[in-house]
């Protein structure tokens, strides 16, 4: 963010709290703003399956951003329209980060929940999802969350594998499984 030129911080800041694709994010409207600006709703016809809108709580900064945007007379929040900015990446040069786009936020956005413990279809109706199958192709998750996985059995006792016996690293792993890390 503090390689993001001002223009942008705005545009990335949105992007991040809200997983919006780029024609939505790019294309708000005043109207999408709802209960005092604390709700974001992208209408079904501006939604990539035309489906059903989607409903966006928003994040307080999300929120303070989009509300202290200059109105237009074509309602639109222009401040985060890129087309209406140089496109030259010298934020993303200066931060290193040569390959980013604006959909890397959708992608961040989508990854967070998933890492937060947040439940699939929760993800999917954010992220305005028909299933979660295409969530699924977003939802990145780090060692860290799945270290906590294996620590969320581990803490449930032990297996009824193990019969009484001790837990240990070995009895615990399988023989095929210790065959696989010996040929690795």
């Amino acid at each position: 963010m503090a390689a993001c030129p001002p223009w942008l911080r705005d545009l990335v800041g949105v992007g991040l709290d809200t997983g919006l694709r780029r024609s939505n994010l790019v294309g708000l409207q005043w109207t999408s703003l709802q209960e005092r600006g604390s709700v974001l709703v992208v209408p079904r016809m501006q939604v990539k399956a035309k489906k059903r809108a989607v409903v966006i709580p928003l994040m307080r900064r999300a929120a303070a951003i989009l509300l202290r945007q200059p109105r237009t007379r074509d309602s639109r929040l222009s401040s985060l329209n890129p087309t209406e900015r140089p496109t030259t990446p010298i934020g993303r040069r200066r931060a290193g980060l040569a390959d980013v786009s604006l959909h890397v936020l959708r992608h961040t956005f989508i990854s967070r929940l998933v890492q937060a413990g947040r439940p699939l279809t929760e993800v999917a109706a954010l992220a305005g999802h028909r299933d979660i199958t295409m969530t699924m192709r977003y939802a990145h998750l780090g060692p860290r969350q799945l270290r906590e996985g294996i620590d969320a059995l581990e803490s449930r006792g032990r297996s009824p594998m193990e019969h009484g016996r001790r837990s240990t690293p070995d009895n615990r792993v399988t023989l095929e499984s210790r065959e696989l890390a010996e040929s690795a």
